[in-house]
């Protein structure tokens, strides 16, 4: 058996131990929130440029369909003027013809248009709100798995004390 002043050391030394424990498992923690807060700002980061991308490809869509409808313009007026040469008896008959396709023509592709435009924002929405909320539970996932983790360490550290100390008084009343 040792002298009193020894065991005073053991316990001293455990203290320490425990105060040193303590300590990493705080800096642990507020290392994980530190990360967990880095990987947030980064996933609202590409959140914002996703969201960009979408509206960028929705703008170049609508050029796109402002082109179409210009094209469509363009026929109609051709049409018209093929119109203009129709002898005069059949003029009016066919200026009308003319007229209503080409009205059906650009109400026809602004429709279509417009459809395709919004599906495809939809589509691109969707599949953003998609990524975000996989990478959301993803990172909740692995979260829950370091938390899980770091209680089972702690867990292990605990009962790791209570054998030693166990250890410990058994060999004392031996």
């Amino acid at each position: 058996m040792g002298s009193d002043g020894e065991d005073d050391d053991g316990l001293d030394d455990l203290e320490d131990l425990g105060e040193l424990w303590e300590s990493f498992a705080q800096r642990w923690e507020q290392e994980f929130q530190r990360f967990n807060e880095a990987e947030e700002a980064q996933l609202r980061h590409l959140s914002d440029e996703v969201n960009k991308l979408a509206v960028k490809g929705a703008q170049a869509y609508g050029a796109a369909v402002g082109k179409t409808m210009e094209d469509g313009d363009s026929a109609a007026r051709h049409r018209s003027q093929v119109a203009g040469s129709v002898v005069e008896t059949e003029h009016a008959h066919k200026f009308q013809e003319v007229s209503s396709d080409g009205r059906q023509c650009r109400t026809g592709v602004a429709v279509q248009a417009m459809r395709e435009s919004d599906d495809m924002v939809k589509n691109i929405m969707e599949a953003s709100e998609q990524k975000k909320r996989e990478r959301e539970a993803k990172r909740k996932e692995e979260k829950l798995k370091r938390d899980s983790e770091f209680a089972a360490r702690q867990k292990a550290r605990r009962e790791a004390d209570r054998q030693q100390a166990a250890d410990e008084a058994a060999r004392e009343a031996a």
